[in-house]
Order: C-alpha cells, then sequence, then structure tokens
C-alpha cells in the first residue's frame, strides 16, 4: 500500500508540475510574474519528486524505513533538494546572471529555512490549535494543513527569493 501511495503521489507530482508549466506559458505574455511564479512551481513540484525518489531508493536500498535511518534519508534528501532549488530557482526561474557566491546561498537557506518554519508553524497551528472542523476527519484535515502550509510557505519562498536574494 505504501509503494502504491507513493508512486501515486510522485504521478500526481509530475502531473501537476507539466500542467502548471505549460499553463504559465500560456498566460505569461499577459502577466510577466506568472511565468516567474510557475517556473518556480514547477522547480517545487520537481524537488517533491526528487525527495520523494531519494527517500524511497534509500528504503529501497536499506529495507530500513524507521528510526535513525530514516532521520539521515530525510535529512540526505532535503540537502540534495535545497542545493537543486538553489541553482534552479537562480538560473532558471528568476533568470540570475550574478555568479554563485557563498553569501547568496547562505541567504537562499535561510529564507528556505525560514520558509520551513512557517510552513511547520501554519500546519501545526492548523492542526493542533484550530483543530479540525466538524465532519472533517483528522487525516484529512491534517492532508489540508499541509497543503494550505505549502502554500503559504511557498508564497514567503518566492518573494523572498525573488525581492532579496535573486533581484
Amino acid at each position: 500500500m505504501t509503494l502504491l501511495f507513493s508512486a501515486y503521489i510522485i504521478t500526481l507530482l509530475t502531473s501537476f508540475s507539466v500542467i502548471l508549466f505549460l499553463l504559465g506559458i500560456l498566460i505569461s505574455p499577459r502577466v510577466p510574474i506568472i511565468i516567474q511564479l510557475v517556473k518556480f512551481g514547477t522547480v517545487g513540484c520537481l524537488n517533491g519528486l526528487l525527495e520523494l525518489t531519494i527517500v524511497n531508493w534509500l528504503i529501497a536500498l536499506t529495507g530500513i524505513a524507521v528510526g535513525l535511518p530514516f532521520i539521515v534519508f530525510k535529512t540526505t534528501s532535503f540537502l540534495v533538494v535545497l542545493v537543486n532549488a538553489y541553482f534552479w530557482n537562480k538560473f532558471w526561474t528568476f533568470e540570475s546572471k550574478s555568479s554563485i557566491v557563498a553569501s547568496e546561498f547562505t541567504k537562499f537557506v535561510s529564507v528556505v529555512l525560514v520558509g520551513a518554519a512557517i510552513s511547520v508553524g501554519t500546519a501545526s497551528l492548523l492542526v493542533n490549535i484550530i483543530g479540525n472542523p466538524s465532519g472533517i476527519n483528522e487525516v484529512l484535515w491534517a492532508n489540508i494543513a499541509v497543503i494550505i502550509a505549502i502554500l503559504v510557505a511557498m508564497i514567503w519562498n518566492f518573494f523572498s527569493q525573488k525581492l532579496i536574494i535573486f533581484k
């Protein structure tokens, strides 16, 4: 069941990123910031796919899906995705012409970590403080909270990268 669910999520992310990109190409001539948003969303979807792939590959390779090894797998995938996101967003999404410098990458990491805190905080607020509305079970509400948190953090990450890092 878990493998089937992972395959479903990977397929969904891939499909969504392709649709998002094509939609952006159609809309972008009228609203220039849209193409950056679409590219940013595409990079995000593809990074989600990359992270899931790395974690699942490491689980398959070791046969371990819990405990300290899982934390190492998740940390490894996060670090790979962080570097991947930096390069794709710098050179493709925001089309920065500046060379790579450590201070810029440090700012990028800081912005992403703040975005992660915003995401975790938003989801935690919705799940643990507000709680699930009546008629919505806890699992569904947790998934809705994660989606809302991703969108809130995405807004932070996009504008922080656009206005601060890759201006």
